[in-house]
């Protein structure tokens, strides 16, 4: 079940900062942060001159576009762990991939989930050349070597299983919390952008010592 979970959430997580990217398109974070920088402390009569009828709505619209920007780094960064967390339980099956059983990942580089390997496990049974190379050079150092394998096997899967990293929901729901944050927050429309481009697209340096509000 981990591991339908873990695909969809990758899947997910893509599908969703995907999204939020293609609605981020022409509403640049450093021109949203430069609006930021500005409209913070600009003088009422300079807002005039600049034609900026609300000056808050222009300034939530451009902490909006920032939220946007952060929230779809802190999906990507918590994707990323939960891949490192697969990784390393992926390096920890690698004995067993090397032994010759079926490999957990598809061509993807996706956990399989366990009906799709119990499939590729009914093939590698019905797999006879092993079997036929054996008969080829059927000696008494050649069947025992094969018994041997098969008694090896378990034993190193249960010395594997002792040493597996152990997996909780907790990653996963802190990923799902972040897309959802990352979905409700609304980008300003075209429209609404015009007047904080407008603004942000100026030329502003920020005062020695000033701290940035996003």
């Amino acid at each position: 079940m981990i591991v339908e979970e873990h695909n969809k959430a990758f899947a997910t997580a893509s599908h969703k900062c995907r999204l939020a990217e293609e609605k981020l398109i022409n509403k640049s974070k450093e021109t949203a942060q430069n609006a930021v920088n500005y409209l913070s402390r600009a003088p009422s009569i300079e807002l005039q001159t600049l034609k900026v009828k609300d000056r808050i709505a222009s300034l939530v619209d451009a902490r909006k576009v920032l939220q946007k920007y952060s929230l779809i780094n802190a999906v990507q960064e918590k994707r990323s762990q939960i891949k490192e967390q697969v990784h390393i339980f992926k390096q920890a099956l690698l004995p067993l991939i090397n032994y010759g059983l079926p490999s957990f990942w598809n061509h993807e580089d996706e956990l399989i989930s366990e009906p799709e390997y119990k499939e590729l496990m009914i093939k590698a049974r019905s797999d006879h050349s092993k079997f036929n190379d054996m008969v080829k050079g059927l000696k008494g150092i050649t069947v025992i070597s094969k018994m041997r394998q098969d008694f090896e096997l378990p034993l190193l899967f249960r010395e594997i299983k002792a040493k597996l990293p152990v997996f909780t929901e907790c990653p996963l729901i802190e990923l799902d919390v972040l897309m959802k944050e990352l979905s409700n927050v609304a980008v300003p429309r075209d429209e609404e952008w015009k007047e904080v481009f407008r603004v942000g697209s100026r030329v502003f340096v920020k005062p020695p010592g000033a701290s940035s509000m996003s």
